[in-house]
């Protein structure tokens, strides 16, 4: 496999560092002994531990003698190898390099398994695996990254640089693997794992739940069974559930109608006023923003508002978070959005934010609206990671805000600790 210019660029640096091979004593003299050595020694060592006879080519130092001259000559430190022994080295970097590329190509296998970059049909420990492997070559690829910036940043004040060793590039490999070890999930959600979110859902004793779409990943017959369980959510006014941009992946209209058919009440630039006593709330449902792409109707929020009492407060659902400014001139109290994940890593969430506008987790004030983002309570086994982005599923207690009658949220509650959020 050729070089990069990373690599030889490096490998300038170590030769420069160590010297020519003349000067390092590979001259003449060295050549007539490790000949004369060969002729007493014609065997690979190597290959005798593993009862093989090959021949040795290659005189190699068991201890690297540096500029050590006593242990460069000290034929006690020599041994006699053929050339893949002495090339061994060399040739786990090719099959680390090579399982790096096969990793790297995750979505790729995904799509083979199943037609979709979305919906990996592999069995769990595989997934686990692949999304392992995956972000450990993110982590290692963001860390390597830095240590070049920094010693790029290092010639802006000091003649030559900083040239990062090798001992902490290796560290730094290691770190991404144990990161992503400790990150992993498993494949988005099986039956036992949506029952154990729908018991818990219903332990909480809310009025309203609320489902900003992306509910599957995958065909209608490879998921059916995965999202039985949700029959059994249950609250005083209903669960409703939006559409996200997976649900356009795969057979929307019949994953729309199954999702009515467990009991959840589809919004789809729609709205339905929720009445408590002589109050009221809309709740107001749009579709995605992918929508559109796939022949669907695009969200429009006018039309889902037409018809809603002008004096209630605007409960919406829009699963991305990025029009947020938009729903707030429409004089919207309370959006609920998700999409982002929450950005899945602590620092990758920064990326995540710049392609929804700033929004990516957690409660935010925009205009006179406030606008909640959740990090999702299951997760995409297309990169099934999380640090420091915890999954979630969060609890909202509404009350109108004082003197003007308008909603504002009182308390956000989840998996994660919460503060009070207020509409400002």
């Amino acid at each position: 496999m050729p070089q990069t210019l990373y690599q030889r660029a490096k490998q300038r640096e170590h030769n420069a560092k160590r010297g020519s091979a003349r000067e390092r004593g590979y001259n003449g003299r060295w050549e007539k002994a490790r000949k004369t050595y060969l002729m007493r020694s014609p065997q690979c060592v190597m290959c005798a531990k593993e009862n093989r006879v090959t021949p040795a080519r290659v005189v190699d130092h068991i201890i690297p003698h540096k500029v050590d001259t006593a242990l460069f000559w000290d034929t006690s430190n020599w041994q006699g190898l053929c050339f893949p022994h002495h090339n061994s080295t060399k040739q786990r970097e090719e099959r680390s390099r090579f399982q790096a590329v096969g990793a790297s190509q995750y979505h790729l296998w995904s799509r083979l398994s199943s037609g979709s970059v979305f919906s990996p049909e592999f069995p769990r420990a595989l997934v686990l695996v692949f999304n392992w492997a995956f972000g450990a070559i993110l982590l290692l690829a963001m860390m390597q990254v830095a240590l070049d910036l920094a010693g790029l940043m290092t010639r802006l004040v000091r003649p030559g640089g900083w040239a990062t060793p090798d001992g902490v590039r290796y560290a730094a490999a290691i770190a991404a693997m144990l990161l992503s070890a400790l990150g992993v999930y498993s494949r988005l959600f099986p039956k036992e794992w949506t029952q154990a979110v729908v018991e818990r859902s219903n332990s909480l004793g809310v009025d309203l739940i609320v489902v900003t779409g992306d509910l599957i990943d995958g065909s209608f017959g490879a998921r059916q069974a995965d999202v039985e369980p949700l029959r059994g959510l249950h609250a005083r006014d209903g669960v409703w559930v939006i559409p996200g941009n997976h649900e356009y992946f795969f057979d929307y209209g019949r994953w729309m109608r199954h999702y009515a058919s467990l009991g959840m009440r589809v919004l789809a630039n729609d709205h339905a006023v929720l009445k408590r006593g002589d109050g009221e709330l809309v709740l107001v449902g749009v579709t995605d923003l992918s929508a559109s792409g796939s022949k669907y109707p695009a969200p429009d929020l006018a039309a889902a508002v037409a018809g809603a009492p002008s004096d209630a407060p605007i409960l919406l659902l829009d699963h991305q978070p990025r029009n947020a400014a938009k729903a707030a001139a429409w004089g919207v109290a309370l959006q609920l959005s998700g999409h982002t994940h929450g950005g899945m890593i602590l620092g990758l969430d920064r990326l995540v934010a710049r392609g929804n506008n700033g929004f990516v987790s957690g409660p935010y004030t925009v205009g006179g609206m406030t606008l909640y983002v959740n990090n999702g309570t299951g997760l995409w086994p297309g990169f099934a990671l999380r640090l420091g982005r915890p999954s979630e599923l969060t609890r909202i207690t509404l009350r109108r805000a004082p003197g003007d009658g308008r909603l504002e949220p009182a308390t956000v509650s989840g998996r994660r600790p919460r503060a009070s959020v207020t509409s400002g």
